[in-house]
């Protein structure tokens, strides 16, 4: 702990040029880490140091100017924010990857274009990916060595990709993947330089979950040129798009339902990533069976999801309560409850294992309605995951020991 004369001496040192300063500095920025350091000597320290944010070559001998940038940004970010976008330019490898971080979880949006010239020898690389050329200039050294996976990421999370350089990217990706061979080289995070910049950045895009419609229209039409001459990957970059929370994507994806052109697994995911979204899509008219179901399910329209409820259309009932209770999905208790005495075995089951997941208070009053006399475990014992298909993967199944539990409740 410095205390008032330390710290008048260590003051002056900073002032000296040469070794005083740094080894001043490194004293003091040791001290300002310290985590029990308290913070009226901390800001007082930090005040010090000030010209160190501004300025890299302050202290000129090797210093860990590192360790006092992420303290000053997790105290007081506002005030560390312009010497990490100056940081950008030139660090390397692990402190490139702690800024970019630092930089997008704070959302500053100016840091996009530095960031992206991080990732190209030239600023205005970028260029060649929005023409469509997959040999791009050779990436910085130091990005080699690490992968470029926490910078792109960063990136996405800033939004800094636009259309015109998300869609050539994204066919990079679906194009590689469309194969066999292509997927076994692919078998690596984001951040593989081999596979090539444009590869990796398709990659990043396709595994977040986009929210930008614009995008999805322009991937979807992108899908449906390419499918005039290379049907397979056109496939795939559909399979990208289709699964994103947008409502074009809602929509191209209701239109597989209809088909009966998707998978569990793709389903899954859907459903997911819809639990994420608040605002109502469109539904789909004209619709039957299990596609209704699954429009008004992933739609989140109340009116839409009633209406299926009190419609006589099984297959729509079945589906929406599948979805429901897949993603978590509230939907009214009443009007579910209802179809508990339905006289079709798989409405009343499908009805049942919904308020039994969801587990509500109401929910749980409405089975207690109906068992009189008998004990009732509910609850769910999986959870939808976007690495695996929906289902119980955890322990081995609880179902041998119900019976011995409800004998030991109802002794």
């Amino acid at each position: 702990m410095p205390g008032v004369l330390p710290l008048r001496r260590m003051r002056r040192l900073a002032a000296r040029p040469s070794v005083f300063r740094a080894n001043a500095v490194n004293c003091l920025s040791y001290f300002v880490s310290t985590p029990r350091l308290e913070e009226e000597w901390r800001v007082a320290v930090t005040n010090l140091l000030l010209p160190w944010l501004d300025d890299p070559n302050w202290v000129p001998e090797p210093s860990d100017r590192w360790t006092f940038l992420k303290t000053v940004a997790e105290g007081d970010f506002p005030k560390s924010r312009p010497a990490l976008l100056k940081a950008v330019e030139h660090s390397t490898g692990s402190q490139l990857d702690e800024i970019a971080e630092l930089l997008a979880s704070h959302d500053v949006k100016e840091a996009a274009e530095p960031l992206k010239s991080a990732l190209y020898r030239q600023p205005n690389t970028m260029t060649f990916i929005s023409r469509g050329v997959s040999t791009l200039p050779d990436p910085e050294p130091h990005l080699n060595r690490v992968g470029w996976d926490k910078v792109i990421r960063a990136l996405i999370r800033l939004h800094a990709f636009n259309v015109g350089e998300s869609v050539p990217a994204l066919r990079a990706y679906a194009k590689k993947m469309s194969t066999a061979k292509g997927r076994q080289e692919a078998e690596s995070p984001v951040g593989n330089p081999s596979l090539g910049l444009d590869f990796n950045i398709g990659q990043a895009i396709a595994e977040a979950d986009n929210d930008n419609d614009e995008l999805s229209v322009a991937v979807l039409e992108e899908a449906k040129k390419l499918a005039k001459s290379d049907q397979t990957t056109a496939r795939t970059l559909e399979n990208i798009a289709v699964k994103w929370s947008t409502p074009s994507s809602h929509v191209a994806f209701i239109a597989r339902v209809r088909r009966g052109d998707v998978s569990s697994r793709g389903l899954g995911i859907v459903i997911n990533r819809r639990r994420k979204v608040t605002t109502p899509f469109p539904t789909t008219s004209g619709l039957r069976g299990t596609a209704r179901g699954v429009d008004a399910a992933l739609s989140a329209d109340p009116s839409a999801i009633r209406a299926v409820l009190n419609t006589g259309d099984d297959q729509a009932r079945v589906a929406l309560l599948a979805c429901a209770r897949t993603g978590r999905f509230e939907l009214p208790i009443e009007a579910v409850a209802q179809l508990l005495d339905s006289k079709n075995e798989g409405i009343r089951s499908a009805a049942n294992r919904y308020l039994e997941t969801i587990d509500t208070l109401p929910a749980r009053a409405e089975l207690l309605k109906r068992a009189k006399g008998q004990a009732r475990i509910v609850g769910s014992k999986w959870q939808v995951s976007e690495e695996v298909d929906p289902g119980w993967t955890g322990p081995p199944p609880f179902e041998p020991e119900e019976p011995k539990l409800r004998d030991l409740v109802l002794r």
